[in-house]
């Protein structure tokens, strides 16, 4: 006998499934994670300021001289290879060679088997308390405001300008070979804190720094009678000042002992 109970109305057909949702993308592994704290400080550049120095000063006697001699030294190799700068090391030392001068003239020459271990740190320790500081802070005048003065330095490297070297061609124009080809100003050019450059150029035969913290501009002036030559009176020292916006010195008290040098046979 048929059961009066209706039946259950048939179950709807199941709804079309759709598309797959989309996996997600992995980040493209060129993309590095966002820097820790700890990471953030380790990639900032190590400060130089002025305690640092004066904490430097006179811990190794050494020569002011020692600073011209690297100048030189550097520069040279330099040139020999046909590059424009070299940046130095905050850590490490860079050997330099002794210097053997002609006595009574410009000539000189190395002596490889004598090596002597310079740091920029040094040079600028050497310097005189109000010159060092007056460096660490980006050579900054008194009446400036003391916001834009530098914390200190950050570093230093060797730089070829594309200003004419009267000093050099003066000294060479007499020898058997004068250059013949234009010679150029190298200066060691610190890295101030707040993003200024400072050039400095020491010299051999006294403790004065020549500097000035500007960019320099190409500069093929050279004097009317050609290279090494005059244009009038006055013509050494208008070439040897033109960019000197300042002079700092080394301390004289650490400039006692005589610097290592030969005259050349």
């Amino acid at each position: 006998m048929d059961s009066l109970t209706p039946s259950a109305p048939p179950l709807a057909p199941p709804a079309p499934k759709g598309p797959p949702p989309r996996p997600l993308l992995p980040l493209p592994p060129t993309i590095p994670p966002p820097p820790t704290s700890a990471t953030a400080v380790a990639a900032a550049p190590q400060v130089f300021d002025y305690a640092y120095f004066r904490g430097l000063d006179g811990t190794t006697p050494i020569n002011y001289k020692i600073h011209n001699v690297a100048l030189k030294w550097f520069r040279d190799g330099l040139e020999r290879a046909d590059r424009d700068h070299m940046t130095f090391s905050n850590t490490d030392s860079h050997e330099v060679a002794e210097i053997d001068r002609q006595k009574g003239g410009p000539l000189y020459a190395f002596n490889e088997a004598n090596m002597t271990l310079w740091r920029w740190q040094d040079m600028v320790a050497q310097l005189r308390a109000d010159d060092c500081q007056k460096l660490c802070q980006g050579l900054c005048q008194e009446d400036e405001d003391p916001a834009d003065r530098s914390r200190g330095l950050i570093g230093c490297r060797i730089q070829k300008t594309e200003v004419y070297d009267h000093k050099r061609h003066s000294a060479l124009q007499d020898t058997s070979d004068p250059p013949g080809d234009i010679l150029y100003v190298w200066h060691f050019v610190l890295e101030c804190e707040h993003g200024a450059q400072v050039f400095l150029h020491p010299n051999y035969s006294n403790p004065k720094v020549e500097c000035h913290r500007e960019a320099l501009l190409p500069d093929y002036e050279i004097p009317r009678s050609g290279l090494g030559g005059t244009s009038s009176r006055g013509t050494f020292k208008y070439f040897k000042s033109k960019y000197v916006h300042d002079t700092l010195r080394f301390n004289a008290a650490q400039a006692n002992a005589k610097p290592k040098a030969k005259a050349i046979v």
